[in-house]
C-alpha cells in the first residue's frame, strides 16, 4: 500500500509554482517516501511520481558552476542517498545546508542512469542533526556492483590515496587516485611485477562539478601544479557514478589536504665525466599551426621551456625526438638548446640538407663540439619497417678513450590502430611492427659496429613500448642491457603517464661491452607528473622546464 500525503503537505506540493523554502521545528512524518525506495531497492519504481522525502543534506553543490543541486541522505533502517537537482534553488539560501535535515517535495526520476529528485517545488528545513558518519569504502575492490547501494551517500576511504593521473584536471577538475601508491602499467616490467588489478585500486576525486575548463583550476598547490604522486591522507565525500567511473565529490573541494610527497625535483647531478640524454620534445615545429605551436607566442613559450631543460641537463650529447622533419627545425633547436647548456655556438648537428624519412617528424643527434668528437656517420636506417628512421653515428667522448656508437630512435606509436591484423593483444596496437623495428635496429647497429670496428653501442630515444614489452625484450635478447632496469628502482621507472598508469617508454640501452662504463642512468621527472595543460594556468611553468613535453628526458652518465 502506498503512503498517502497529508493535506498540508499536498498543498505545499501542488500549490507552489516556484520553489519555496520554509523552516520548521520538526519535520513531518506522514506521506514520506524513504530515499531507499526512491532508489528502487524495494523493486517498485517511483519514476515520474510527485513525492515527498526526508533526509540530511550532505553535499551542497548548488549553482551553475557546481552540480546545480545537493545530496540528501537517510540514515534510518535502510540508509541511502540521492541527488536533488534544484537549479532554481540559489546557493546560500536556507534551509539547505550540510548537516541540516530537510523535507523535499519533487519528482522522482533518473538522469543518465542515476536516480535523482528533480522539479523541486518545496524544501522544508527541520532539525540540525549534523552530518552522518561516512561509510568506509574499502579498496581495492574489483567487483563494485554493491557500490550502487552506497551511491549518493557520504563515504570515506580510510587509508591514504595517491594521485595517479591528472590528465583531466584542467579540462574537468578531476584527478585519478589509487590506494597503495601510483599505478604502473602491468607490462612495465618483464616479470610483470605490477600485474595486479589496477582498476580495483582506483577511483576519481571530482570537484563537485561536471563543467568543462573550471576556473580556477581545483586542487593546485602553492606552485600552481598537482603532481602525480601527491598523497591525500584521508579522502571523504559523496560517492557517485558518472562518465563510466566511480567518483567522490568532497564536500569542500578547496579544503582537501594533500601531502607533498613528490615535489618538483632538481636537475640530476652528474655522476660521471660525460652525460648523454634522450628527449622527446613533443613536436618542435617551426611551421606554425601544424603539429607543434599554434602561433609565435606558443613557439616562444615552447622554446623557453625546452631551453630550461637543456640548461638543467647540461648534456654532452642529446638524442632529440619529435622534431619537425625540416633541416631548419633541427638547426634551430640544436642552436637554442646548446646555448642554454652554455655553448656559445650551440650544439653541433649533422646539417643534413633534406628530411629524414617521410614522416612529419624525425629524430636527430646533437653534441658538444668541445667534448665530443664525431668519428663517423651519420648512418640512417632507411628500411621501410621504420616510420621515423633511426639515426646513428660514431663518437669519441673526451680527449681519450675508445669510440662509441650512439643511436637515437622513435618507434611507431600505439595510436591509429587497425581494425584487424596488428591489433592490441595486451601491449598496444602495432606491437608486431615495433618488434620488427627493434629487430631491424639490432641488425643495423651490428652492421655499423662492424664497419666502425667497435662493439660499444648505446641506444637512446622513444621506443613507444614499456620495459616488459616485446620491442624492448627483443633488444635485450640481442645483447643490449636496459639501463633503467639496471640503475633505477621499480617505483622510479617511468617517463610517461597514460590513463593514470605510469611507465617508461623512453629508453636507454647499451651493449655489453659498454655497461661497465655506465655510472648511472634515470629520468628527470619534470613532465610526466605534471598536469598536461600546466602552462595554460601556471605562468611560472612558461619559464621553467615543467611540462615542457609529455615525456621525461632520459639521461645516462658515462665514463669516456
Amino acid at each position: 500500500m502506498r503512503r498517502s500525503l497529508s493535506p498540508t503537505l499536498i498543498l505545499l506540493v501542488i500549490g507552489q509554482i516556484a520553489i519555496a523554502q520554509t523552516v520548521m521545528a520538526k519535520c513531518p512524518d506522514e506521506g514520506l517516501i524513504p530515499i531507499a525506495e526512491l532508489r528502487g531497492t524495494s523493486g517498485e519504481s517511483r519514476e515520474g511520481e510527485r513525492i515527498l522525502t526526508r533526509g540530511v543534506v550532505t553535499g551542497d553543490f548548488r549553482g551553475e558552476d557546481a552540480l546545480n543541486g545537493f545530496y540528501l541522505q537517510d540514515d534510518g533502517d535502510n540508509p541511502a542517498g540521492i541527488f536533488v537537482y534544484a537549479p532554481d534553488l540559489e546557493p546560500g539560501i536556507p534551509p539547505v545546508a550540510p548537516g541540516r535535515e530537510v523535507v523535499v517535495a519533487g519528482q522522482a526520476g533518473k538522469f543518465q542512469g542515476n536516480r535523482q529528485i528533480s522539479r523541486v517545488r518545496q524544501v522544508l528545513g527541520c532539525d540540525e542533526p549534523g552530518l552522518p558518519e561516512p561509510v568506509d569504502l574499502a579498496l581495492p575492490e574489483a567487483e563494485r556492483d554493491g557500490w550502487r547501494a552506497r551511491e549518493g551517500m557520504l563515504v570515506r576511504i580510510p587509508e591514504p590515496v595517491t594521485v595517479t593521473g591528472n590528465f583531466d584536471l584542467e579540462r574537468f577538475g578531476s584527478l585519478d587516485v589509487a590506494v597503495g601508491g601510483r599505478l604502473f602499467r602491468p607490462t612495465n616490467s618483464p616479470d610483470r611485477e605490477n600485474a595486479h588489478h589496477n582498476d580495483a585500486r582506483r577511483i576519481v576525486i571530482d570537484d563537485a562539478s561536471y563543467s568543462r575548463n573550471p576556473r580556477p583550476v581545483p586542487y593546485l598547490d602553492a606552485e600552481g601544479t598537482r603532481r602525480v604522486g601527491s598523497v591525500i591522507p584521508e579522502l571523504s565525500g559523496v560517492l557517485t557514478h558518472a562518465f563510466d567511473a566511480w567518483r567522490i565529490h568532497p564536500l569542500a573541494p578547496e579544503a582537501v589536504e594533500f601531502e607533498r610527497t613528490n615535489p618538483r625535483p632538481d636537475a640530476p647531478e652528474r655522476q660521471a665525466e660525460m652525460r648523454l640524454a634522450g628527449f622527446n620534445v613533443e613536436n618542435y615545429f617551426l611551421t606554425l599551426g601544424e603539429r607543434g605551436a599554434a602561433d609565435e607566442s606558443e613557439l616562444e613559450r615552447q622554446r623557453r621551456q625546452l631551453a630550461a631543460v637543456a640548461e638543467g641537463l647540461e648534456s654532452d650529447l642529446l638524442g632529440l625526438v619529435e622534431v619537425e622533419n625540416r633541416p631548419e627545425a633541427v638547426a634551430d633547436l640544436a642552436e637554442r638548446l646548446g646555448k642554454a647548456a652554455g655553448l656559445s655556438g650551440g650544439y653541433r648537428h649533422f646539417g643534413l640538407e633534406e628530411g629524414v624519412g617521410t614522416d612529419a617528424i624525425r629524430v636527430a643527434l646533437a653534441w658538444h663540439p668541445g667534448r665530443v668528437e664525431k668519428l663517423g656517420g651519420p648512418w640512417i636506417d632507411e628500411r621501410r619497417v621504420h616510420h621515423r628512421p633511426p639515426v646513428a653515428a660514431h663518437f669519441r667522448m673526451g680527449p681519450e678513450g675508445p669510440g662509441k656508437i650512439v643511436a637515437v630512435i622513435h618507434h611507431k606509436a600505439k595510436t591509429g590502430c587497425p581494425e584487424e591484423g596488428d591489433v592490441d593483444r595486451g601491449q598496444g596496437c602495432w606491437n608486431e611492427r615495433r618488434t620488427a623495428q627493434s629487430e631491424a635496429l639490432a641488425e643495423f647497429l651490428e652492421e655499423q659496429a662492424g664497419k666502425a670496428g667497435t662493439d660499444r653501442v648505446i641506444i637512446l630515444g622513444d621506443i613507444n613500448s614499456y620495459g616488459g614489452e616485446d620491442p624492448v625484450l627483443t633488444l635485450t635478447e640481442a645483447g643490449f642491457s636496459d639501463l633503467i632496469r639496471e640503475h633505477r628502482a621499480p617505483e622510479e621507472r617511468y617517463s610517461y603517464v597514460f590513463h593514470g598508469e605510469s611507465g617508461y617508454i623512453d629508453t636507454a640501452l647499451s651493449s655489453a661491452s659498454l655497461i661497465e662504463d655506465v655510472v648511472d642512468a634515470g629520468f628527470w621527472h619534470i613532465n610526466a607528473d605534471e598536469p598536461p595543460a600546466l602552462h595554460e594556468f601556471d605562468s611560472d611553468s612558461k619559464a621553467g622546464p615543467w611540462r615542457s613535453s609529455d615525456h621525461d628526458p632520459v639521461w645516462v652518465d658515462i665514463e669516456p
